[in-house]
C-alpha cells in the first residue's frame, strides 16, 4: 500500500494541498496578471538583492506548493 495515496496521510495532504491552494491563489493571480514575466523575474531578483528579507518577509504567509501529483510521485 503507498502511504501517501491512500487513507489518513492522504486526506490530510489532500486538505493541506486545497488550503495552501486558497491562501496563495491572490499570489498566483497576481502572477497571472503580469504580461511580461523575464520583466517581473528581473524585478523580483533585483527587489532580492537590495533587501532579501523583506521580499520574503512579504511572502511567509504563502506556500511552496506542490501537487499531489507530484508528491505521490516523487515517493515512487
Amino acid at each position: 500500500m503507498e502511504s501517501l495515496s491512500q487513507g489518513l496521510v492522504a486526506d490530510v495532504l489532500l486538505r493541506l494541498h486545497r488550503e495552501a491552494e486558497a491562501v496563495d491563489a491572490p499570489l498566483m493571480q497576481a502572477m497571472g496578471e503580469t504580461t511580461d514575466q523575464q520583466g517581473a523575474i528581473s524585478h523580483f531578483i533585483e527587489s532580492e538583492t537590495r533587501d532579501l528579507a523583506w521580499v520574503y518577509r512579504g511572502l511567509a504567509d504563502n506556500f511552496l506548493n506542490v501537487s499531489p501529483e507530484e508528491m505521490i510521485g516523487a515517493t515512487l
